[in-house]
């Protein structure tokens, strides 16, 4: 809400000054402005329940009350209810509860028209809801998939989306579910997966892809362990037919890192999401498990992504720190980190693993978009060096990219480039442009390409020995392999390790330790 503020306020003072002459400083405060924050003018909702519509309010005046009216069925619109507590004088972000009447009928539509009132007494244009009453905004049965017994989530009839308004909803240890199309909860609540939950994506229609998402204020606890992992994939493997990248989107959660770095969308642990990688709304790549606005709050551990169709793990900005991700096989390159419309990854990340066998174009790690990150302890492997393996690369450092900070990284058996930065001048280790105490090794193509050449300087301490152990589809060495920089330095958040690589040794493989996490062949390693 901070940089709502500031932003409203510049937009304010600019506007202010533009309209003053040389004598008089006369200036009209702009009109003020109320929206639902996340654009949705259509919701469903049920008899006596409650739906929560989140809403930006903004005024340079300050703000004095927000009313509320409701139209039934094209009835007379009548004042509901006013809200005159702001958590911000000028600009803020809040979620107002409308409690359906209990009169309202299975297949009623309810107008919601919210109004701003500003300091001044000035009317804002209305905002405008509808909201259709349904019998439930899901509902749930016992199907039979193949010969597994599984319970089908499903949105009320007619309906695209299925939108969890329970507290709490709870997807139990062991248990198999089946989801299709949009299945989300609404902001405020929490959602909870329990170890060894199995869920399923539903890939009848290819037009209309499954999506796991979980809204900005809403929040999830998805714990599984090393051995009870919670494994989201493809319906086709019950099915009998074969399952492939792209079969649904995957896990997409969103945060409110713009108004508060550390904001929390809770925690994620010991997760294998599936094939997927599809983008719902054009059919295109895009990440498998993707973080939007994430806060530092959020818990995000031992992830693994496997055959996606676009990236296997991406960033679309927010300030989240994740520890323990492995990447296989995705076909746009295991890493991503971007921009979220606003503002780019500023994040930490540590013991990332991206390993592909696909001949392919592209980098294993890509950054850009304002992106300002710091990564440790990162290993990326490609399909191996020879001829007739695609361009397959490293890391790429778009030109859009702001900073970064990589050390004790490994980059090898790539058929094209090692790293290669695109952005500005490479700085000396107090910067935050650099590549330092990395190994890169068995790479066809340049080491280090436009302004990252000064790497191979002794400044950065990086090598082009050959690891023993680490090669393709074999990220840990036999040995340790010392590195002599503390990535603690950098800030507390940082494991303090003293080794190159995202896992010490072989006998310290953390991705083979439970079941957890898969090989390219589809063997738990």
């Amino acid at each position: 809400m901070k940089i709502l503020q500031k932003i409203y306020l510049l937009f304010f003072l600019a506007f202010a000054f533009s309209s003053c002459e040389k004598k008089d400083f006369a200036y009209k405060f702009p009109a003020p402005q109320i929206f639902i924050t996340d654009g949705r003018m259509e919701r469903q909702g049920v008899a006596t329940g409650t739906v929560r519509i989140p809403l930006t309010a903004q005024s340079a005046a300050g703000l004095q009350s927000i009313k509320i009216y409701q139209s039934i069925n094209n009835t007379s619109s009548a004042l509901v209810n006013e809200i005159s507590n702001f958590p911000d004088p000028l600009a803020s972000n809040i979620v107002y509860e409308y409690a359906v009447p209990i009169s309202a009928k299975n297949g009623d539509r309810i107008k919601l028209s919210f109004e701003l009132i500003d300091k001044r007494g000035t009317t804002s244009q209305k905002q405008e809801l509808i909201l259709s009453i349904v019998g439930a905004l899901f509902t749930e049965r016992k199907i039979t998939l193949g010969n597994k017994e599984v319970i089908s989530i499903e949105p009320p009839e007619g309906a695209t989306s299925t939108i969890i308004n329970v507290d709490e909803y709870t997807f139990k240890r062991g248990q198999a579910y089946l989801i299709q199309g949009l299945f989300t909860i609404e902001e405020g609540l929490t959602l909870i997966l329990e170890e060894g939950t199995e869920i399923y994506a539903n890939t009848d229609n290819p037009q209309k892809v499954t999506t796991f998402r979980i809204p900005a204020g809403a929040s999830i606890r998805a714990q599984g362990t090393k051995d009870r992992p919670i494994i989201m994939t493809s319906d086709k493997i019950l099915k009998g037919t074969i399952p492939a990248s792209g079969d649904w989107q995957g896990i997409d959660i969103y945060g409110k890192a713009r108004d508060n770095a550390n904001d929390n969308s809770g925690i994620l642990s010991y997760i294998r999401v599936e094939y997927g990688g599809r983008d719902p709304q054009d059919l295109s790549t895009t990440g498998a498990v993707r973080f939007n606005s994430v806060g530092s709050g959020t818990t995000i551990q031992y992830l693994q992504s496997f055959k996606s169709f676009g990236q296997g793990i991406r960033f679309n900005g927010g300030t989240s720190r994740a520890k323990y991700l492995v990447s296989v096989d995705a076909v746009d390159g295991g890493y991503r980190v971007d921009d979220d419309g606003f503002v780019g990854y500023t994040g930490f990340g540590q013991f990332w693993i991206a390993m592909t066998s696909l001949s392919r174009d592209g980098g294993e790690f890509e950054s850009r978009d304002g992106s300002n990150f710091t990564i440790a302890n990162m290993t990326l492997l490609g399909p191996g060096n020879a001829a007739g393996l695609g361009s397959a690369d490293g890391v790429r450092i778009r030109n859009t990219t702001t900073g970064y900070r990589i050390v004790n990284t490994v980059i090898a058996s790539m058929p094209d480039f090692g790293f290669r930065a695109e952005n500005g001048t490479a700085t000396d280790l107090s910067g935050n442009r650099f590549l330092a105490y990395s190994s890169l090794f068995n790479i066809r193509g340049t080491l280090f390409r436009d302004n990252a050449t000064v790497f191979s300087q002794p400044l950065y301490n990086n090598s082009t020995e050959v690891i023993a152990g680490i090669g393709v589809g074999s990220p840990a060495p036999t040995t340790e392999i010392v590195a002599s920089f503390n990535p603690s330095t950098f800030n507390s958040w940082f494991s303090n390790v003293n080794f190159k690589g995202a896992i010490r040794n072989s006998s310290s493989d953390w991705t083979a330790d439970g079941s957890w996490c898969k090989n390219s062949n589809g063997t738990i390693r």
